[in-house]
């Protein structure tokens, strides 16, 4: 707080360096004039007044924040009662069954999607096709493998980074104890 690095070295304790600034604030020809001044100066008014913005600033924020979480939970509790709830007599074969049927549902969901079926986009009252926006599930793999990577891939040369030796001598152990097809040079 409010320390230069000669108050740093000789160990000065935060108390004493808030001490020293209060006495400095005190003494200064200009500051010590007006009473005024000197009560708007030094860190213990600077927290006092960050806190009472921060405050302010919490005050006007908690409303918009209060309804966005509300909106949020809605949300989320809507898309648990679409998914239905267990009942809770249930026996654990039952509940096996039931957790059985959702991983295979949503294997097949995810199948389709790569497959290129599926697709939709549904967000409440916003219900879009998602094809026609953008690639999606398998083309969207395809598009990254062959375009994508394979453009990376072909930057890269085989061959960066090897001297001759270094290749021959691969080659060589990679024979083992079959003669090449080719004669390395």
């Amino acid at each position: 707080v409010n320390r230069g690095q000669k108050d740093i070295n000789e160990d000065l304790s935060i108390r004493d360096g808030l001490k020293k600034e209060e006495e400095f604030f005190k003494h200064h020809p200009v500051y010590s004039r007006d009473k005024n001044l000197l009560a708007k100066c030094g860190t213990n008014v600077l927290a006092k007044n960050l806190n009472v913005i921060l405050m302010h600033h919490i005050r006007e924020c908690l409303p918009d924040v209060k309804n966005r979480i509300s909106s949020m939970m809605n949300d989320v509790q809507g898309e648990l009662e679409a998914l239905g709830n267990p009942d809770d007599g249930m026996s654990k074969n039952a509940l096996g069954g039931t957790l059985l049927g959702l991983l295979s549902k949503f294997a097949t969901n995810f199948g389709s999607i790569i497959d290129g079926r599926g697709g939709e986009l549904n967000n409440g009252t916003n219900s879009r096709n998602l094809a026609l926006i953008e690639l999606f599930g398998g083309a969207r793999i395809n598009y990254i493998f062959n375009d994508i990577f394979a453009t990376s891939l072909m930057t890269v040369g085989p061959f960066d980074g090897l001297t001759d030796d270094e290749i021959r001598t691969t080659i060589m152990n990679a024979n083992g104890t079959r003669r090449a097809l080719f004669v390395p040079e």
